[in-house]
């Protein structure tokens, strides 16, 4: 397929799938947390990227949620990657890896320049896997605050 290795394609999906799940279940862990400020914290479930990143950290702040504001960490880190990956231009170089280039920002690079990633599928596995985990930590906050999960919950 262009020349691209086999696998990279699928390798690209898992990370898209698992980046919108994660970005999915942060956003559910806002509505959760701002029930009050429904405008708000619609805005904020509907985000992604960095200013999904910016409503978590305001919300670890407020409720001084050391898990939370680590969480934003990691999502944060991750979407520099994401980012490369969905709006990059793929270029297959042989026997090295696959490239993305990318209009870089003006604080990444001199205006009009560009930026360039290597992208193995190992790379993008561990990537997909990095959201994955991402996506369990908010999932397990949800949890625990909807009482399903926590140190004062009981099993029978």
């Amino acid at each position: 397929m262009r020349d691209f290795e086999d696998g990279l394609a699928e390798a690209v999906g898992w990370v898209v799938i698992e980046a919108g799940r994660a970005e999915s279940t942060a956003g559910e862990l806002l509505m959760l947390y701002r029930p009050v400020e429904v405008t708000a914290a619609v805005r904020d479930w509907h985000s992604s990227g960095s200013a999904l990143t910016r409503a978590l950290r305001k919300s670890a702040a407020e409720r001084v949620n050391v898990e939370l504001d680590a969480l934003a960490d990691r999502l944060e880190q991750a979407t520099e990657g994401r980012n490369d990956v969905m709006h990059g231009e793929w270029i297959h170089v042989p026997g090295v890896a696959s490239v993305t280039f990318r209009r870089a920002l003006p604080k990444a690079a001199p205006a009009g320049g560009y930026v360039g990633r290597h992208w193995t599928l190992e790379r993008l596995q561990r990537l997909a896997g990095e959201y994955r985990a991402i996506e369990r930590g908010f999932s397990d906050l949800v949890s625990e605050f909807m009482g399903l999960s926590g140190p004062d919950v009981t099993t029978t």
